[in-house]
């Protein structure tokens, strides 16, 4: 029995559909894959922010089991916080822009712009949260602190961390949704 050779071929229509198949399908896998330099930018400020966040209750933590927390070494902590997250942000960013340096320079995009909107919404949102429960502490604290025994210095502390918290809380809230909606194509 002799095989009929011309059925072995394809047909023009046959090559285009595995052509057209074959570059959805390596579109969809670079998409899913490949990251631009905004979105690594974006990984690298939210591991930062968790990060700083780690850094600054556990030394906290630790002045306050050690009973050495006060103005002086609240404030240092705070100082050095803000030190070490420019110095860290900075040199990452810079590898970052270097190891992509062809991306680093693209202008943003209304995609970009509008990711960027939707982020910034999600985290202010957070943050006007954040100083509105501040301010209730606070007012709480004055109507019922003196009942229970509470001092002022104790609740000014309290009153920091909540609205260094909601900063905090608020940029990861923002970078997240941005990530969010980098990776979801938005």
């Amino acid at each position: 029995m002799t095989r009929d050779k011309s059925k072995d071929k394809l047909t023009p229509s046959q090559i285009y559909l595995t052509s057209l198949l074959t570059v959805k399908a390596s579109s969809e896998l670079t998409k899913r894959f490949f990251m631009s330099y905004k979105e690594k930018s974006l990984w690298v400020s939210l591991a930062l922010t968790l990060y700083l966040i780690y850094f600054y209750y556990s030394n906290m933590l630790g002045l306050q089991e050690s009973q050495t927390l006060n103005a002086d070494s609240f404030t240092v902590l705070l100082i050095t916080t803000v030190i070490w997250l420019t110095i860290i942000s900075i040199v990452s960013h810079i590898v970052l822009a270097i190891i992509n340096h062809k991306e680093a320079n693209d202008p943003e995009d209304e995609r970009d712009k509008l990711i960027d909107l939707k982020g910034c919404r999600v985290g202010y949102g957070l943050l006007s949260a954040g100083v509105v429960l501040s301010i209730v502490h606070v007012q709480l604290n004055n109507l019922i602190g003196e009942y229970f025994g509470i001092s002022q210095t104790v609740d000014l502390v309290n009153f920091m961390h909540i609205i260094i918290m909601s900063f905090l809380v608020a940029d990861m809230a923002k970078y997240a949704t941005q990530l969010y909606y980098y990776r979801r194509g938005c």
